[in-house]
């Protein structure tokens, strides 16, 4: 195996390993925000108010997910 293809392979496991982490944060993230999303459906419930945005709760979640991600791994 030459260099070239060790550079490709290493490159490789990088980006699996990294999507992989990303992945669990998001799904920590679309669960914490699902709750909330729950939990602003029962109090608005309570007043006779419709609250059915559960997309918003993943949308935020892939965001601050890759926020987070990226923080992670930059330099100070």
């Amino acid at each position: 195996m030459n260099n070239t293809d060790k550079k490709k392979g290493d490159l490789k496991k990088k980006i699996v390993h990294e999507m992989d982490e990303y992945l669990i944060i998001v799904c920590y993230l679309s669960l914490v925000f699902a709750a909330l999303t729950q939990y602003r459906r029962f109090l608005l419930a309570a007043h006779d108010i419709i609250y059915t945005n559960y997309w918003v709760a993943v949308i935020e979640a892939l965001i601050l997910g890759k926020v987070g991600h990226d923080r992670r791994y930059s330099s100070p």
